[in-house]
């Protein structure tokens, strides 16, 4: 049975889309869209080894991705991408015109030298555009819904990105990268009607969603039962905005702050969502948050439940953050509770 599997990999910040197509015959093909590793960095990399290890693939294929896709040039969604490409292979490397960042010349340059080297580790690259046809890929079709051609937007980078449908059967999934008002406002009517999985727009903030007016840009276009996807950006900037989450409240929907890996398949006529973590950052307290409680409740400062929210306090009847207290005070209950738990504390 032919499948379609989109896979937003927690990355902490910035995007990073694992794509994996299966035909009839069993024959599988893989695709990236964008990375945002850096040297110390690097959750896409470590993700993506971990995956394709499992299936023993390295062996098998000199380039492992039929293509990796540059959504737009902003380091959260670029810089891990040439060291993607140089450890695993692709076929097609496809980007916008518009390549508003220091590290893209580096980025093309390395993709001339590798297209022209025998056995290089990119077969061929192009910019694309809404007039760009692609191959289908494993039985799933694909289409450039954005930017139009000859659509340049020099002073908003946001704008320029690539917006691809992926349609297997009655379902398409549709990823934006973080196109803004101006593009949503010629792309809106584009989005297919049989949209099952839609990537929220620059990680859902504000400007990817509501127009300048407050209305919002795409929602009314995606049908009712539209499942959504957030590849989060809590810091610095704290997406998904507040107002963003609200809207979208009567949806079904997957966040990477909060699921960690989120994979959406379909086999061209339902959806089904597997994700690695159930729950919110918020009820998973830190290792750092777990030895602070212990070491107050082995102590015995602290002897009433939580009013932090976090359920490992209230039931281990501790404090996470020792709220109440003064700086000074809090300071000198950590010593205390220091001496009073080390096997080595001498008086």
């Amino acid at each position: 049975m032919a499948t379609l599997s989109l896979t937003m990999i927690d990355v902490g910040w910035g995007d990073s889309l694992l794509l994996e197509f299966e035909n009839d015959a069993g024959d599988v093909s893989f695709g990236l869209v964008d990375s945002n590793d850096t040297t110390s960095l690097r959750s896409s990399y470590i993700y993506l080894k971990r995956f394709f290890e499992r299936r023993d693939l390295f062996r098998n294929r000199p380039r492992l991705f039929d293509f990796v896709l540059l959504s737009h040039a902003h380091a959260d969604h670029a810089q891990g991408v040439k060291a993607l490409i140089q450890e695993f292979g692709t076929e097609w490397f496809w980007y916008p015109r518009s390549l508003n960042w220091s590290g893209a010349a580096y980025l093309l340059e390395y993709a001339n030298r590798s297209a022209t080297r025998s056995g290089g580790r990119i077969g061929r690259h192009q910019a694309v555009d809404s007039g760009h046809m692609a191959p289908a890929i494993q039985g799933t079709r694909l289409d450039f819904l954005w930017p139009d051609k000859g659509f340049l937007d020099h002073d908003n980078e946001n704008e320029n990105s690539v917006i691809l449908s992926l349609t297997l059967g009655d379902v398409a999934f549709v990823l934006t990268g973080d196109a803004e008002a101006e593009a949503w406002s010629r792309v809106a009517g584009r989005i297919p009607g049989n949209t099952a999985v839609f990537k929220v727009p620059h990680h859902g903030s504000r400007n990817g969603f509501f127009d300048g007016g407050g209305a919002p840009l795409w929602l009314d276009a995606c049908p009712a039962k539209t499942q959504c996807g957030i590849s989060s950006h809590i810091r610095p900037f704290s997406h998904p905005d507040r107002s963003v989450v609200k809207r979208l409240a009567k949806r079904r929907v997957f966040r990477t702050d909060e699921h960690d890996h989120v994979t959406f398949t379909t086999n061209g006529s339902s959806v089904g969502v597997k994700y690695s973590h159930k729950g919110t950052e918020r009820s998973r307290p830190s290792q750092r948050a777990r030895i602070r409680c212990g070491m107050r409740r082995a102590s015995g400062l602290v002897r009433r439940a939580s009013a932090c929210g976090n359920q490992q306090c209230r039931e281990e009847q501790t404090c996470k953050w020792n709220r109440g207290m003064p700086r000074r005070p809090r300071r000198r209950a950590r010593r205390m509770a220091f001496w009073a738990t080390s096997p080595s504390a001498t008086w």
